[in-house]
């Protein structure tokens, strides 16, 4: 009789054991039962207003500007929820591309399992190991498709690349160009807090631009979208301010130009559920 109460009792804890560590497996690998869409568009523009081709615009150095070209990579789209878990896209290249009559850029990110995310994470440009052979890539990064974001005279994408006319303050005037690219300008924008999946911990946001918050609720078979904003006056405003007598063409990188994209260009507008 003993040796049958001992042996149901260390079956009863092997069973609630193996239960407590199956639950472990499934909140880390599945914590979430539904999924949904994450739609993230990107909305080009200046001065708060939509990006106009046709209108000029006046930077905080005084001149003025008027753009004709918008072309930039967006990468390694990232999603982390309250409780730590990632979400991460795979073959994350998209090349935004704005034009006279259409300035707004949509990813969408299919199957994202529900729950309240924290965390938002892209890079502009395109990291290190894409970057050093352009010949190995389809979608957005198949050189036959870049629309002029691969340099002829090097290997390698151009991130960032805008172009227009200006009128300076010093009553000269001419075209501006910038064509940014190499590893070292690879720039992270990263908004809300990150929660660390092991401890739950929370840490401050990382990378260049970082927002101190960010909330967006996936649910199952529903779409939410990000709206971001993107503002071409701070290239030339913020945090540095561009004298276009002096810095009004660049090719490869320049510590103003990438720098200023890298901190303040972008901003989210809010987040909705459809």
């Amino acid at each position: 009789m003993k040796h049958s109460i001992l042996y149901l009792i260390l079956l009863s804890g092997i069973l609630l054991f193996t239960t407590s560590c199956g639950n472990d497996d499934d909140d880390d690998n599945n914590h979430s039962e539904g999924h949904g869409t994450v739609r993230i568009k990107f909305e080009n523009g200046a001065n708060g207003h939509t990006l106009d081709f046709n209108k000029k615009y006046t930077t905080a150095s005084g001149d003025t500007i008027q753009v004709n070209q918008l072309k930039y990579y967006i990468s390694n789209i990232r999603l982390i929820d309250d409780g730590g878990h990632e979400y991460v896209e795979t073959n994350s290249y998209h090349l935004v591309e704005t034009s006279s009559i259409n300035s707004t850029y949509s990813v969408e990110l299919p199957e994202v399992p529900e729950g309240l995310y924290t965390y938002f994470e892209f890079s502009i440009g395109v990291d290190s190991t894409a970057n050093s052979d352009v010949n190995n890539f389809s979608g957005d990064l198949d050189p036959a498709g870049a629309n002029g974001m691969i340099w002829n005279w090097k290997t390698g994408y151009k991130f960032f690349r805008m172009e227009g006319d200006f009128w300076s303050d010093q009553d000269s005037t001419g075209v501006f160009s910038y064509h940014i690219g190499e590893n070292d300008h690879y720039k992270t924008i990263s908004f809300g807090t990150q929660v660390t999946h092991d401890a739950h911990a929370k840490t401050s946001s990382g990378g260049h631009g970082g927002h101190t918050t960010f909330a967006a609720t996936v649910s199952t078979d529903k779409t939410t979208e990000v709206h971001l904003f993107s503002d071409v006056l701070t290239v030339f405003n913020s945090p540095k301010i561009v004298d276009l007598d002096i810095t009004h063409k660049v090719a490869v990188g320049d510590t103003i130009i990438h720098h200023n994209y890298g901190h303040d260009f972008f901003e989210v507008h809010h987040v909705e559920q459809e």
